[in-house]
């Protein structure tokens, strides 16, 4: 495979293999003064003999793009709803050869979200900031449906034929690390106190282990730990950390800018 430079930050693969599959790809970046490898994937499906195209403008989401939902109403409108690294989860509607926004965006969230359409294509999200809320598109703003829901992770949700939310998550209350990471978004440099010792895991958005160990202890009297995170080679865009022992897990997003 050949790479081809198409813009300041873009380039396209040329050569791709014709066999379906998914083919490991290691790029070395270099800005003339120093230099990372870049891994990711190309996935070659079959299409059927259709040809994929893009759908409106590229890049209409603002920001580092993380948890992105596309779902598709009845009559084939799509919806895209996205977090980026703001913690700002945002839904477009693609109308008139053109992504628009649809409503305000939900601030104030840990940038971690899902979504569904009810029948008659009212969107619905569930996203967290300690606890689970979720959020209904009123036809101008998006308003909070009910109390808080929990506290967990690994969400989703779906929207019943009578327009009742049904949603489903990994419980944690009671049962995590008070995991804190500062700064974030950080450059590859932060810190992660926890309450509790375990292993961590470093994984991509593509579930991949980047890096594993032990936390560290920093002050065994007052009972802390702490990881000190030391990445800088890594391209930007979003990571999980998970911590773990043999009695609870909690998980945790790192944005590199």
């Amino acid at each position: 495979m050949t790479l081809t430079i198409t813009g300041e930050t873009t380039a396209s693969l040329i050569g791709t293999p014709t066999t379906e599959g998914t083919y490991p790809v290691t790029l070395m970046v270099s800005d003339g003064n120093s230099s990372e490898q870049q891994y990711f994937e190309v996935e070659v499906v079959d299409s059927g003999g259709v040809d994929w195209h893009v759908v409106g403008q590229e890049g209409f989401t603002d920001g580092i793009a993380s948890d992105v939902n596309l779902e598709i109403n009845s009559i084939g409108v799509p919806y895209v709803m996205s977090a980026n690294s703001n913690n700002e989860i945002s839904v477009y509607t693609f109308e008139n050869d053109s992504w628009s926004l649809l409503g305000n965006k939900i601030t104030g969230e840990q940038g971690q979200a899902a979504m569904a359409l009810a029948p008659d294509s009212t969107p619905y999200i569930i996203t967290v900031n300690c606890l689970l809320k979720v959020y209904k598109y009123d036809g101008s703003n998006w308003t909070q449906v009910g109390g808080t829901v929990g506290n967990g992770y690994h969400m989703d949700i779906t929207v019943a034929n009578d327009v009742a939310p049904y949603v489903s998550y990994m419980d944690v209350t009671n049962n995590n690390f008070n995991i804190i990471v500062y700064p974030n978004p950080n450059s590859g440099h932060c810190i992660v106190p926890s309450n509790n010792t375990g292993k961590f895991q470093l994984f991509d958005i593509q579930g991949r282990v980047i890096s594993e160990g032990i936390l560290e202890i920093v002050d065994a009297k007052s009972n802390n730990y702490t990881y000190i995170f030391n990445h800088s080679n890594l391209s930007q865009g979003l990571y999980l950390l998970s911590i773990a022992n043999e009695q609870k897990r909690e998980v945790v997003k790192i944005i590199i800018e």
